[in-house]
């Protein structure tokens, strides 16, 4: 058989025992990692060996990890449900209804894309928009033949924007939500006017700079067919799931976890052997107080606190 007969070599190889190979699970998720990446690992080991040596207080460490920890997986949730909505075609379907719906006018398409990417922020955290919603906003713009700019821009403007109302809506909210001590309901009700003032600016703003006639580039789009999601069961399970989740939170659902983990109460012990304390408003030693002064999730708890010290 001539060489040009010869079967070729695997995908990804010149030839048996060649260096060029395709790089293992490991090595191509190092070559995936950016220079943020880098520098967020660089970090955390930092943090690690600091507080091994003792450069770094064991007490304060372990208090702030006992802190997020919960707020982290919950967190973690969010964005898996986020993931499974995108996954079953729910953003697609409801991206396309509300092109459907808006019969071809922009000004409808805007105002309804506004509200869309506003709620997907408000309920289901910024990075859900941004990072989910974008693509889809994208994907819409080409089945509309329309430019895609400001579609996009809806969604990466309203993900930063409008991440005020809710908890889970933006990190520095889940982590200040503890210290200000209010439910969701109240936490909505006393950032409402702060986000509806955020919302009018950055919508008056989106449709001078993206929306209006002269930067749009059309004065109509013809409205494209339903779209049809693949899997009828995994989407009805998402957007059943997502209005479940939704409802939850308004409805007072507790964040993060609701009873510490074993880890989260070895975390907790006092450093010092000298007993749990209060300072600062803040519970360390796995007590958890009820002075006015201390956080909600301290008060979820049998314990009282008496000037700097707390006892069970």
């Amino acid at each position: 058989m001539s060489s040009q007969d010869a079967e070729p070599p695997p995908l990804g190889r010149t030839g048996p025992g060649s260096a060029t190979a395709r790089p293992g699970p490991p090595r191509a998720a190092l070559a995936k990692l950016g220079v943020l990446d880098w520098i967020a690992i660089a970090l955390l080991a930092a943090g690690l060996v600091f507080t091994a040596t003792g450069l770094l207080p064991s007490g304060d460490a372990s208090a702030t990890v006992r802190r997020i920890l919960p707020i982290l997986l919950f967190l973690a949730t969010i964005l898996v449900l986020a993931e499974l909505t995108a996954v079953a075609g729910v953003f697609d379907v409801a991206a396309t209804r509300l092109a459907v719906v808006a019969r071809g006018n922009f000004l409808g398409l805007f105002l309804l894309c506004c509200a869309f990417a506003s709620v997907t922020t408000m309920a289901l955290n910024l990075d859900t928009t941004a990072v989910l919603l974008t693509p889809v906003m994208l994907a819409l713009a080409r089945s509309l033949d329309v430019e895609p700019l400001p579609l996009a821009m809806c969604t990466v403007w309203l993900a930063n924007t409008a991440s005020l109302l809710l908890p889970v809506s933006n990190l520095t909210n889940l982590l200040a939500a503890d210290r200000v001590d209010l439910s969701p309901a109240a936490f909505a009700a006393r950032l409402g006017p702060a986000q509806a003032a955020s919302l009018v600016v950055t919508l008056t703003f989106l449709w001078a700079f993206y929306w209006r006639r002269g930067r749009r580039g059309a004065a109509r789009y013809l409205p494209p067919a339903p779209h049809v999601p693949a899997d009828q069961w995994l989407f009805r399970i998402a957007g059943a799931a997502c209005v479940f989740f939704i409802a939850a939170i308004l409805g007072g659902v507790e964040l993060g976890v609701a009873r510490p983990s074993r880890l989260s109460r070895w975390l907790s012990r006092s450093p010092s052997g000298g007993g749990p304390r209060c300072a600062g408003g803040w519970c360390r030693g796995g007590c958890r107080c009820s002075s006015p002064g201390c956080s909600s999730w301290c008060r979820r708890s049998a314990c009282t606190c008496s000037g700097r010290s707390c006892r069970t």
